[in-house]
């Protein structure tokens, strides 16, 4: 056996070493919950009716949660997981981070063509899907990651369909309301693979293949037109390629270029295929010709063409004529067919189920005609053939346009054991994904992404881009940012610990009080819902990892246990002068600033008491705001919510937790 071959060894929920790691797995799996489920849009009017100053206050808030949430899930949680004590705490680590993410083999769209989902880089621009236009998009990508997850989900079917995700990635799809045993319009919806892969697969559900792209109006030059068709019929004397090789080659061959011309033919039998590359000729001007007078014995024609160097294509590839960043939407489905006229065969269908099939030797040809097809909202299937007799390969794609979405019924489904996956995070909620040989519109790996949608529907794409240079540029927010990092870069096992407690147990809370005041007083309630939400999951997080800081320290001796418990709380000083002087920034033009900070003194005695020492400040929860309070203890309306006021969880003896024990 390959000593250097890396092998993942299952977990085993009924050999718990430490019956914590296994309650807290239970309870975050059990609350689960989806921000899309919660109607943000209903907020609105209540948003409309907020100052500018209230907005502001607002948006700078939500932008400071992301920072650090995305801090958080990207860096905290994968030092955390170097020094874990079980197998089962590393599952509840990568239960806490929870990202939608892909196995190896998925692609995505960028203006260079698709790449595979392990090789995007933050470079890239890829193609999003907006769920609220129904059209697809390039977005730049904010982050890319990767980890391990404990079990894979498998959808595929026998011909293109073939997605292998992570447990909690969002699939959208589309079901049908049944009412009075009827079927009506289709809806649609939003699971984690782990709830879709207990449904049962009918008829009423469907998951979207493609959109097409969201700016239309441009179509095709004659000059493209052209280039389509000398694709297909037109060729080049190997004198020519060799010309072209050698202007290639010349140190001053850009001048030699603007004055050259390289030759080829292009010629037809078919009369359809004559008439239409007559009509492209009427209006081409960047290329001259002229009609041979040998003609072929079945009446077909052709032509000498002079084509500028600057349009010569040694191997007549698209990318040569073509820059995939210049499609819309109009011009891809424009492309298509153009392209059925030449190197295609196009089945038409009453039921409007025809297709179109592309035929070619040339791989990027290929792969060109796919990344316009997508753009185009179309989906394809692609083929590999040798025909007999012949040393190369054909490639087929097979186009269709008005193939949309895809029935469950011929889906099937499967759990595969643990495998690595990677996930890409564009400002939009879903990707348009390449599986196999086809597409689907699926989840994006959004690390704060309850936060995305909070700013997607109250804020324009201006005002998201002004809060995030806001955030990137407060000194506060970077300052706290800055010191959390720097724990988790250098820092050892048990500081680590400490800092990720303060974060998710102090410093979010700054944030958390505005839409908690807000709700308090019947504003903004589904924003207030989210962060409620949010709320719950920091609690099990800081209550758990808070724990794991206790084993270890208790089993320091006497004079470490000093030196951490001195270093801690000058840290928790440290943090909290920087996060005073944010929260008068944020909150001196309301006049709030003395209640918030009331708030943060009061979730850092709860973050201290998370981690088994003693309170640092003499506020309490009767101090704090009672409508904020009140917020912060109410049951949600759509999800079972646990109360966070309380005491803190103090390490006793090791027992199964309960609902209670995150209380903080």
């Amino acid at each position: 056996m390959d000593k250097n071959y890396k092998y993942y060894k299952a977990i085993d929920w009924n050999a718990i070493e430490d019956e914590i790691d296994k309650s807290t797995w239970e309870k975050l799996t059990e609350q689960f919950w989806l921000d899309t489920r919660v109607p943000l849009s209903n907020d609105l009017d209540d948003w409309r009716k907020l100052s500018n100053a209230e907005k502001d206050l607002i948006g700078k808030v939500f932008g400071g949660l992301t920072l650090l949430d995305t801090m958080q899930s990207e860096n905290g949680v994968e030092v955390l997981r170097k020094d874990v004590r079980t197998q089962h705490e590393e599952a509840v680590l990568g239960n806490i981070q929870f990202m939608e993410c892909y196995t190896k083999g998925h692609q995505l769209l960028t203006y260079d063509g698709f790449k595979d989902i392990s090789e995007i880089t933050e470079d890239d621009f890829v193609l999003a899907y907006n769920k609220d236009t129904n059209t697809t998009r390039f977005e730049k990508v904010v982050k890319t990651s990767n980890h391990k997850a404990d079990k894979i989900y498998h959808f595929h079917n026998k011909h293109f369909f073939d997605l292998k995700v992570s447990p909690g990635h969002r699939m959208l799809i589309e079901e049908k309301t049944v009412k009075e045993s009827k079927c009506n319009d289709w809806y649609s919806s939003v699971y984690t693979a782990e709830e879709l892969y207990k449904k049962k697969f009918t008829s009423n559900y469907q998951f979207l293949l493609n959109r097409e792209f969201e700016v239309k109006g441009n179509k095709l030059t004659p000059l493209e037109r052209f280039f389509i068709a000398y694709q297909a019929d037109g060729s080049h004397r190997e004198r020519e390629k060799i010309k072209f090789e050698r202007l290639n080659n010349e140190e001053d061959y850009a001048d030699k270029c603007k004055s050259t011309d390289l030759y080829g033919t292009i010629g037809f039998v078919k009369e359809r295929k004559i008439k239409r590359f007559e009509s492209i000729l009427k209006d081409l001007k960047e290329i001259d010709y002229n009609l041979l007078s040998s003609s072929d014995k079945k009446g077909g024609k052709n032509w000498a063409v002079k084509i500028p160097y600057e349009y010569f294509s040694k191997n007549k590839e698209f990318k040569d004529w073509f820059n995939l960043e210049s499609f819309d939407s109009d011009k891809a489905k424009d492309f298509i067919s153009e392209l059925a006229k030449w190197d295609s065969f196009e089945y038409q269908a009453e039921n409007d189920n025809g297709y179109i099939s592309y035929y070619t030797k040339n791989k990027n040809n290929k792969d060109f005609v796919e990344q316009v097809a997508t753009l185009a909202g179309y989906i394809f299937t692609t083929t590999k053939d040798k025909k007999k007799n012949a040393d190369f390969e054909w490639f087929s794609v097979r186009i269709r346009r008005n193939q949309n979405n895809l029935k469950f019924t011929t889906v099937e489904k499967e759990v595969l054991d643990s495998e690595v996956v990677y996930g890409v995070e564009v400002p939009s909620s879903y990707l348009v994904v390449k599986t196999k040989d086809g597409l689907v519109i699926s989840g994006n790996c959004v690390h704060a992404k309850s936060y995305s949608s909070i700013f997607s529907t109250l804020n324009t794409k201006k005002e998201i881009e002004d809060i995030f240079e806001w955030t990137n540029n407060n000194e506060y927010l970077q300052k706290k940012a800055k010191i959390i990092n720097e724990i988790y870069e250098r820092g050892s096992a048990l500081e680590k610990k400490v800092a990720s407690v303060f974060l998710e147990s102090f410093l979010f809370y700054s944030g958390f009080f505005t839409p908690l005041y807000y709700l308090g007083n019947n504003k903004m309630a589904n924003v207030a819902e989210i962060i409620k939400l949010i709320i719950r999951d920091e609690s099990v997080h800081g209550t758990y990892i808070g724990y794991k800081f206790q084993l270890g320290f208790n089993e320091l001796p006497e004079e470490e246990q000093e030196k951490l418990r001195d270093w801690l709380y000058e840290l928790l000083f440290e943090l909290y002068e920087n996060e005073e002087q944010y929260t008068e920034l944020l909150y001196d033009e309301l006049g709030w600033t003395d209640e918030v900070k009331t708030f943060l003194r009061y979730n850092a005695n709860k973050a201290l008491m998370n981690l088994g020492q003693d309170p640092l400040f003499p506020d309490s929860s009767e101090d704090v705001n009672p409508i904020v309070m009140n917020g912060i203890s109410t049951g949600t309306s759509n999800h079972d919510f646990f109360s966070q006021v309380g005491n803190g969880y103090l390490l006793g003896q090791a027992e199964a937790m309960k609902d209670s024990d995150y209380d903080i």
